[in-house]
């Protein structure tokens, strides 16, 4: 587990370990309570710990002391080999250094109530259990996770520490954005369930890019490329930081349910985000200017011209 230091950072109580591996999404969701924590506790040293492809929507010295990277990729193509478990069990005790008072698994997975297990952490608490180990190794409390938003479980369980409300956006790495402009729209979706067809993005980028709106395109390796002459496409060209400075710097923010409409929330980036079997109420966009369709046929099934009317009207209330 490698170690990412903020030079200077408080080393004085309250001393936190936020347990939170992924997935990007998840975790800029839960930087709106570690956020208000940090707010609320100017000094407190906070370490977070968190997969490697996760780790660049939080590792801003504002927001925590220390960034953990958790190595979970490659334990993952080794998991049946004994080594990995032992490499693990290293990892996660290593976190014994920082001597935590208290400490915070928000995922409730088996590897992360172990990790919080491991730390050494004199108060261990969470708010979820996905299996029988995550549910017995540490304190459960109750958060409303199944009814209320995931910023707000976070804020509910984060409390233990002292009290605060979630701040309007969280702390966000800076990422200098030039002037907002134009409509970023994110292909991929990190699930078939949640995806939104490559031509039904296609057609709102045409009709948008007909009215004049700049188009940009992004998404991840893999992610469908539009055949949208005129547009801007980066799909597969942008690293995570690459991407947040993208959405950081337009007008609206077009996806699925996946965590680019988080990042965009996050930077009060307005965005309209196309939701099909997951719950809006737990996982919608945290910002007041956040839109949700669900259409009834899928995420597909969305009308674009219903789309590109509300994109130009979000447009126009910025002008």
């Amino acid at each position: 587990m490698a170690q990412r230091s903020a030079e200077g950072s408080a080393l004085s109580a309250p001393r936190v370990l936020i347990v939170r591996f992924s997935a990007i999404g998840d975790c800029v969701m839960a930087a709106w309570a570690v956020s208000g924590l940090r707010q609320a506790a100017p000094e407190a040293h906070i370490v977070w710990a968190v997969q490697d492809r996760c780790a660049d929507v939080i590792a801003t010295p504002d927001l925590v002391s220390e960034v953990a990277i958790v190595d979970r990729t490659v334990w993952k193509k080794r998991r049946s080999d004994p080594r990995t478990w032992i490499a693990q069990l290293k990892a996660f005790s290593a976190l014994r250094k920082h001597t935590f008072e208290f400490g915070f698994d928000l995922q409730g997975h088996s590897k992360t109530a172990l990790c919080l297990k491991l730390s050494g952490a004199k108060q261990r608490f969470t708010n979820r259990g996905t299996d029988a180990l995550a549910k017995r190794l540490n304190t459960f409390v109750e958060c409303g996770v199944t009814q209320v938003h995931e910023a707000e479980t976070a804020r509910r369980l984060l409390q233990k520490v002292v009290a605060f409300e979630n701040p309007v956006l969280p702390i966000m790495p800076d990422v200098a954005p030039t002037a907002r402009q134009g409509v970023t729209i994110q292909t991929g979706s990190g699930h078939w369930k949640k995806a939104v067809a490559p031509e039904v993005w296609t057609e709102i980028g045409r009709r948008l890019l007909a009215d004049g709106v700049p188009v940009t395109v992004i998404g991840a390796p893999g992610d469908p490329i539009l055949d949208l002459p005129g547009s801007t496409n980066l799909v597969g060209q942008r690293d995570l930081v690459g991407s947040m400075k993208e959405i950081a710097s337009s007008q609206v923010h077009l996806s699925a349910d996946t965590g680019s409409a988080h990042i965009a929330a996050a930077y009060g980036v307005p965005t309209l985000t196309v939701f099909g079997w997951t719950d809006p109420v737990r996982y919608k966009p945290n910002f007041d200017r956040a839109i949700v369709f669900r259409p009834e046929g899928g995420p597909s099934a969305v009308d674009p011209a219903e789309v590109v009317a509300k994109v130009k009207q979000m447009i126009q209330e910025d002008a």
